[in-house]
């Protein structure tokens, strides 16, 4: 293939291209770095992300253990459980909000190379399908609780249409919906305990000692083990993380990773709706749906309390299933179909999964997903933890060009596939104890071959492949230079740019690059370029 060496010059702005701008309002730089000028005051991006603490399934899932094996336990495995995901929260919110990137987009780097990252791309968007369609019941099962003439099918239909609209315009109208509504949340929470507390004559006295009179066979040693596994289900949330903290200004960075993404939220959304879910479960009586029983006892604003917080949750939910296929789709099939469509297609998908009874294989589900999610995080870690510090000197932090990235990172795809089967073959064929186990053999397991192999490699997976690239040492300010694609016309941040042999060494965008399929990445097999001209 044919190729000039002449080195064109580059088209610079320091401002955003307003056409750029733009589309920002509905794809929030859903395939690219999110540059400075998009980035959100800490109380916004935190009132966007705390649509996770309100969602009545932390409620739920802390009283359903409870009933199980009694309140201590519980209440010893949540207190764990902040700490872990606090000090994982920690360090995944500190390399987003560093880097801009998002989940799929650093996975790149840090885990899994640039192909090889559709597997958390396809994993995350699924994941997070499921729990839309779990809020999604919920919200419908409520509204046909007072409605029973309209037939829960309808309702179905109802929930999944009205979260287009909401989630169609990203970080935009996200931060707005949630800041509007949390006044909404707290006054129906509150409602809610003195409702109960009134409806069944002081609430369930005892509670904090409560033990039920036999363990259920399943759970094998101690409780409160079984209960801390069991939370690990939840590690979606580490996918959650980056999506919102890659919007944090870079003096937020800081409070971001203490309080919104790290120990103050977790110890929020778990301890403490951990124990109101407690309570509530045990004074309304087992058998009881939170989401019937609310209802039932409120009326039309116990209706209104589930659909808030349902609806609260359910954005993030639709938001990160958004970006998850967004990034699959355009990586596999060089085709970018907008974010704001697969809003569309994730409701159409969420409402045919509702037909089914989600809620009665909501526990496996949650384990079985749960264990994919714990292998992710044991492979980026390594990264984040050790490798980020030997590679300083050799490659950008926020790397996830293609021309940069090795396409599979075998210490980090061995990793995940290994660590996911070992969970899952202790999930299903491990008896009781295996199920237990099975979460923290997978991270053991991630962890421990991800680690191992890059070092055995001497990071080979984790280097720039293209490292004789100087597109950014021609710039100045490079954190602010926006550089015009030379195929797409668009100016974008200097760092989502790289100079291509086929194009006449012209720049071209990250999303360009990746829809050419024809180049046969002569950049990675020629890695010294020309010598280029003096700094633009």
């Amino acid at each position: 293939m044919k190729t000039n060496t002449e080195i064109p010059s580059l088209e610079i702005i320091y401002d955003d291209d307003p056409r750029v701008r733009e589309m920002a309002v509905t794809e929030d730089y859903a395939l690219r770095i999110v540059p400075s000028s998009w980035r959100w005051p800490k109380w916004g991006v935190a009132l966007a992300y705390w649509a996770f603490m309100t969602g009545m399934f932390y409620l739920v899932i802390a009283a359903s253990f409870a009933l199980e094996v009694g309140t201590k336990p519980v209440l010893i495995a949540l207190v764990l459980t902040v700490i872990t995901y606090g000090l994982f929260g920690y360090y995944i919110s500190n390399e987003a909000a560093t880097t801009g990137l998002s989940a799929n987009l650093f996975s790149k780097k840090t885990a899994f190379g640039y192909t090889g990252s559709v597997i958390l791309s396809l994993m995350y968007g699924s994941i997070l399908l499921y729990y839309a369609v779990f809020e999604g019941t919920v919200m419908a099962h409520s509204l046909h609780t007072i409605m029973p003439g309209i037939a829960v099918e309808i309702w179905y239909a109802v929930i999944a249409a009205m979260m287009i609209p909401i989630v169609w315009w990203g970080m935009t109208i996200l931060e707005r919906f949630n800041k509007w509504t949390i006044p909404l949340y707290l006054i129906g929470l509150l409602a809610t305990i003195i409702v109960t507390y009134v409806a069944t004559d002081g609430g369930y006295h005892g509670w904090l000692s409560y033990t039920p009179e036999k363990l259920p066979a399943h759970v094998v040693g101690p409780p409160w083990f079984y209960v801390f596994t069991a939370y690990m289900g939840v590690y979606i949330f580490f996918g959650f993380i980056p999506d919102y903290a890659r919007f944090l200004k870079k003096e937020d960075v800081s409070f971001g990773n203490w309080v919104i993404f790290g120990p103050v939220f977790f110890f929020i959304t778990f301890f403490v709706n951990g124990i109101i879910g407690i309570w509530l479960a045990l004074s309304i009586g087992k058998g009881h749906d939170a989401g019937v029983f609310i209802p039932t006892v409120m009326g039309i604003w116990g209706t209104i309390f589930i659909m808030i917080t349902q609806v609260r949750i359910n954005t993030g939910n639709f938001y990160g299933a958004s970006l998850g296929f967004t990034n699959f789709f355009t990586t596999v099939f060089k085709i970018s179909i907008p974010r704001k469509l697969w809003v569309v297609i994730v409701a159409a998908l969420m409402f045919l999964l509702m037909l089914t009874k989600v809620l009665d294989w909501l526990n496996l589900a949650l384990r079985l997903q749960g264990i994919t999610m714990v292998g992710w995080v044991g492979c980026v870690m390594p990264y984040i933890w050790f490798f980020k510090r030997k590679l300083a000197k050799e490659t950008l932090d926020m790397e996830y060009r293609r021309s940069h990235l090795s396409h599979y990172n075998v210490g980090g795809l061995s990793g995940l596939i290994l660590g996911t089967l070992v969970g899952a073959y202790l999930q299903f064929f491990g008896g009781a104890i295996g199920s237990i186990w099975a979460p923290i053999a997978t991270l053991v397991v991630s962890f421990g071959l991800t680690t191992i192999i890059g070092l055995a490699t001497n990071l080979r997976d984790y280097k720039d492949r293209y490292a004789g690239s100087t597109l950014l040492k021609e710039i100045e300010n490079v954190t602010e230079a926006r550089v015009q694609c030379g195929k797409c016309g668009f100016y974008y941040l200097a760092y989502d740019l790289e100079r291509c042999p086929v194009m006449n060494n012209k720049p071209v965008c990250s999303v360009c690059c990746l829809k050419t399929n024809a180049c046969n990445e002569i950049c990675k097999k020629n890695p010294e370029p020309a010598a280029l001209s003096a700094k633009t």
